[in-house]
């Protein structure tokens, strides 16, 4: 059975409380003109008296309970919206249409608008290193660096009884003739963007076991960060390991790469494979009486190599793997 709805008259009162607008009928006075064969005009009904909507047959909810076809169902009236200002009335033929929506009447399901909500930064919560009390710090050019394995140089950097590093002793005491011997090895990194570029590391005590010509290494992937990092193996090379509330290590920032031995063309070095680490950092820095400026680094570098089978053979092991930390002045040289 299909439900039906008559409209006998443009008011007709509602029994229902929810409303549905929908568009509005502007519907204007037809007037007569001759219609081509080939035009494709919709017929409008002439008279609306006894005007028919055809709804399909389907399960009507009035209150929460559904009503099914056969039944006596409540219809769905027109009624008008007030508005305060003038309403517009055109006629067409025996019905009239007002200017303003017509609305019919049918239950709305029950809408909530998600509360917005506010972004959080990306950056919100993370931690941010200080930065050195002497910002711009450059760290291209040529450094001599000394293993902290010597004994009276850590003498000169912590005295017994000190509560802090002597820097400015240590960097007297390792500017002087008397040490140039405890030179561990010398770097060279490049200037600034770094890039592709790549510095190199000579040490006598990294070197061809059957050659000794000490390797020639290379430091890749050189960047600057806001914070060195170091491994917990490798905070306990600093000599401050036992006085880690003035150590320096990891707090401040610097730049770090990567060690590799470079290869040589047609020679062999008995190198098969090898990797490492480098970090840098500035802990001290002053001018001294005529303006220059002193300033002393701390880093760790580390080397594994893998022999090839042939330096097996001869006894020489398979390899090995060192790690050092070390200070580091500027030479006189320097960039």
């Amino acid at each position: 059975m299909k439900a039906t709805i008559r409209i006998m008259e443009p008011k007709i009162e509602s029994r229902s409380k929810n409303i549905i607008k929908i568009p509005k009928l502007d519907v204007k006075r037809s007037t007569k003109r001759h219609i081509r064969d080939h035009e494709n005009i919709p017929s409008v009904p002439s008279s609306t008296t006894g005007l028919i909507i055809t709804i399909p047959p389907a399960k009507l909810i009035k209150r929460g309970h559904e009503i099914e076809s056969g039944e006596e169902s409540t219809l769905m009236a027109v009624e008008e919206r007030p508005s305060k200002r003038a309403r517009k009335v055109v006629a067409f033929d025996n019905l009239k249409y007002e200017s303003d929506d017509l609305t019919l009447t049918s239950s709305s399901p029950n809408t909530t608008r998600k509360p917005k909500t506010t972004m959080r930064p990306r950056n919100a919560g993370k931690f941010h290193p200080t930065m050195p009390a002497t910002p711009g710090c450059s760290y291209s050019g040529l450094f001599d660096i000394y293993a902290m394995d010597h004994q009276d140089l850590c003498h000169i950097y912590r005295p017994e009884g000190s509560q802090e590093p002597q820097y400015e002793n240590l960097y007297d005491a390792l500017w002087s003739d008397a040490n140039t011997d405890k030179c561990t090895a010398r770097i060279s990194l490049p200037t600034a963007p770094y890039g592709r570029k790549f510095g190199t590391a000579l040490a006598p005590v990294l070197c061809d076991p059957i050659s000794e010509r000490p390797y020639d290494i290379e430091l890749t992937r050189i960047s600057h960060v806001n914070q060195v990092f170091y491994r917990e193996h490798e905070r306990d090379c600093f000599v401050t390991r036992y006085n880690s509330d003035v150590s320096a290590a990891g707090k401040l920032p610097g730049v770090s790469g990567k060690t590799s031995v470079s290869p040589l063309g047609g020679r062999d070095n008995g190198v098969l494979d090898s990797s490492g680490n480098f970090n840098l950092s500035r802990v001290w820095g002053k001018e001294d009486k005529d303006g220059k400026l002193m300033e002393i680094f701390e880093g760790h570098m580390s080397l594994r190599v893998r022999y090839r089978k042939n330096y097996e053979r001869k006894g020489y092991g398979d390899g090995f793997d060192i790690g050092f930390a070390f200070w580091a002045i500027r030479t006189n040289d320097a960039g």
